[in-house]
């Protein structure tokens, strides 16, 4: 699992701004190479030392949990707006 997107229409993104999401060795570059480094509850062991924060496991909805607690935006897939949720 590797949770990170650019779009290609948009202007490039410096690393330091991207969050990205991960589980397993293949997902080490991305998470200890962008501004923020996530990673599942269940892991690994070197995943994990290489993010920055550990949230719970894929079947938890871990990904879902960070965002919530995380961050301030939200995106309303029935009107297809980005909402301020704080």
């Amino acid at each position: 699992m590797n949770l990170a997107y650019t779009p290609k229409c948009e202007p490039r993104l410096e690393a330091s701004c991207l969050l990205a999401f991960g589980d397993d060795n293949n997902d080490i570059g991305i998470l200890s190479s962008c501004g923020t480094g996530v990673t599942m509850g269940n892991a690994i062991p070197e995943v994990k030392a290489a993010s920055d924060a550990v949230t719970k496991m894929n079947d938890e909805d871990g990904v879902a949990v960070y965002l919530d607690c995380n961050c301030w935006f939200r995106y309303s897939f029935n009107s297809g707006e980005l909402l301020m949720s704080r």
